[in-house]
């Protein structure tokens, strides 16, 4: 087997060989790999043998040569009839013609046992038989559940976290992941990272958008694409949203609401987005409540956070106004003014099972309805959750996407009423 320090250089290369060389180390490890892709034991009684792009019984080839021989990229074999192929796709999609080629190379190499597993990032539209498809994602999950008894299947499961960050920095993975949402990983200990921020936020919307009950509550349109490309190294934040089907694939999200979710160094800001340059249509719905009724369509909002937040430590009920403007398309803006409060100062909720909350100052709220309803800039209001690393211990965890949800659910009184529901 090519040595483990010995790297490649396409990045869909150097996942497959950190694979086959933690397998390769760790043969016990190995042999669990092998059964839980095909649901079966290896066979016993002979040592298992790993080749990496390159035929069982041949001298290992360049990176090239194994390209323009279309090689399995790796090969387990017990020596005898028993043989385990894997194909890996990252930034390519999977070729039907390649996979009948390798079962075919095997068949005259004299295995009779033979099995193929295809590891990508997208499902292939048909398989051949004797053909397992496995999501990269999920080979993800499999090692970081073994990594509790195996250093090698931590180490491959960390070496997928760094190698997906690279590959979404340089676009090379556009679609699909590598692996699985996380949690947001920021805390005191380990400070916001610009690609591993980026990396997690991916994760997390894609995630979203396969949320159905999610979807289907709120009216989010799961085909409409956000952000593309993710950008804002200089920033200390990054980014991105998801769309109403009410508003349409066609109108721009910078004219209509949509909802928001922002990994800052400091914290998570979960929102509905009122944009500067929303339809009016939509600007006049709220409106028309006059500064009353918005100032009870906020505190029900604040209600309905407060209720499904309930178990989310360290959450807050947030709004933002802020004024920027943008010297140039792409580049970094420049804020002029920025309101933000706990919504809970606005109604004076007192004190929650023995813990102080922010005392009753009305004013915050008085100042953001007055602002947007007589706006005479390029003004946004968000509402929603801001989650502080400090305090949100669920933002580290899987369930930080059950929280996102809880805050973008809870400003439906506010959604139902600009999209004039």
């Amino acid at each position: 087997m090519r040595n483990i320090f010995d790297q490649y250089q396409s990045p869909e290369n150097r996942v497959t060989h950190a694979l086959v060389s933690c397998l390769s180390e760790d043969r016990k490890l190995l042999r669990r790999f092998i059964q839980w892709v095909l649901k079966s034991r290896p066979p016993t009684g002979s040592r298992l043998q790993i080749v990496e792009q390159q035929l069982p019984g041949e001298s290992p080839v360049s990176e090239g040569e194994a390209e323009r021989r279309g090689l399995p990229d790796a090969w387990i074999h017990d020596g005898g009839s028993w043989a385990l192929m894997v194909e890996s796709k990252v930034g390519s999609s999977v070729r039907l013609p390649q996979l009948r080629r390798h079962l075919a190379t095997a068949q005259r190499r004299g295995f009779e046992d033979i099995n193929l597993l295809v590891l990508a990032v997208k499902p292939p539209a048909k398989l051949p038989e004797r053909c397992r498809y496995v999501p990269w994602c999920e080979a993800y999950a499999w090692f970081r559940r073994q990594s509790r008894g195996s250093d090698w299947a931590g180490r491959m499961a960390d070496y997928m976290e760094v190698a997906e960050a690279r590959m979404v920095a340089d676009e090379y993975l556009r679609e699909g992941k590598l692996t699985m949402f996380p949690g947001v990983p920021f805390d005191e200990e380990n400070p916001y990272n610009y690609l591993e921020a980026k990396r997690v936020l991916r994760l997390a919307m894609e995630e979203l958008r396969q949320r159905k009950d999610f979807v289907a509550k709120l009216g989010v349109d799961p085909r409409i694409p956000g952000r593309s490309p993710i950008v804002g190294r200089q920033l200390s934040r990054v980014w991105d949203y998801l769309c109403f089907k009410k508003t349409g694939s066609d109108v721009p999200v910078t004219k209509a609401p949509h909802l928001t979710l922002t990994i800052r160094a400091d914290n998570v800001f979960a929102m509905l987005t009122l944009p500067n340059r929303m339809k009016s249509l939509y600007r006049q719905n709220l409106l028309s409540l006059g500064s009353d009724g918005m100032y009870r369509l906020f505190e029900e909002v604040a209600r309905q956070l407060k209720q499904g937040l309930k178990g989310v430590a360290g959450s807050v009920p947030w709004m933002e106004v802020l004024q920027r403007r943008y010297p140039t398309h792409r580049a970094i803006p420049v804020v002029d003014a920025r309101l933000q409060f706990d919504l809970r100062t606005a109604f004076g909720q007192g004190n929650e099972q023995g813990k102080s909350v922010p005392k009753c100052q009305p004013q915050w709220l008085d100042a953001a309805i007055s602002t947007f309803t007589n706006r005479r800039s390029n003004l946004q209001l968000g509402v929603g959750a801001l989650f502080p690393y400090k305090h949100c211990r669920v933002l580290n965890t899987p369930k930080a996407l059950d929280a996102f949800v809880a805050s973008w659910i809870a400003c439906k009184p506010l959604l139902d009423v600009v999209l004039g529901a």
